[in-house]
C-alpha cells in the first residue's frame, strides 16, 4: 500500500505534535514556547502529514541573504520514503523566495543518515565544531548549501 504524505506550514496547531516529535529525535528538544518563538519570529517550517499522523518536519531561520536549518526529522517508521528530501526541498525553495542565497547546518558526526541526505541535496562540509552537541558530548560537522 502506497502511503500519500500531505506537506504544509507549521503554523500554532502544530506545536504541541512538533514538541512531542522534538522530544522524540533531540537530546536538547525544543519547548513549545520556543517553537512558537521561532513561528512568530518568521521561521520557515514545514510538516508532514499522513492523514492526521505527523510524520516529519523540519524549520530554518533567514537572515539577509543566508539561512539556517535548525532542525528536521522523519518518525521512524516514515524514513526512507522521501519525506526529508521533500521536506528539505520545500524549504529551499521558500529560503531561495526569501532572497537566501545558502543554507547553512550542523549535523552529528554519527549521524550517517542525515549526512547522507544532505550530500544527496547538494551540502558541502566546510567544517567541524568540535564538542557542539552536549548529550551525549559530540562534534558536529558543518554543511553549505548555495541556492543560487
Amino acid at each position: 500500500m502506497k502511503l500519500t504524505y500531505k506537506f504544509s506550514d507549521l503554523d500554532t496547531s502544530d506545536i504541541e505534535n512538533i514538541a512531542s516529535c522534538e522530544a522524540k529525535h533531540f537530546s536538547d528538544a525544543c519547548s513549545e514556547k520556543a517553537l512558537s518563538s521561532l513561528l512568530a519570529m518568521g521561521a520557515i517550517a514545514v510538516a508532514a502529514y499522513d492523514g492526521d499522523t505527523l510524520c516529519g518536519f523540519g524549520y530554518l531561520s533567514v537572515a539577509p541573504g543566508e539561512g539556517e536549518l535548525l532542525r528536521i526529522a522523519v518518525n521512524e517508521d516514515h524514513r526512507g520514503c522521501g519525506i526529508g528530501k521533500e521536506i528539505l526541498s520545500i524549504l529551499h525553495k521558500r529560503a531561495r523566495a526569501l532572497g537566501c542565497g545558502s543554507i547553512f547546518l550542523e549535523v552529528r558526526e554519527s549521524n550517517l543518515n542525515a549526512i547522507g541526505l544532505y550530500e544527496s541535496m547538494g551540502y558541502t562540509r566546510i567544517g567541524i565544531r568540535k564538542g557542539f552537541y552536549k548529550a551525549p558530548r559530540e562534534d558536529a560537522f558543518l554543511y553549505k548549501k548555495d541556492l543560487i
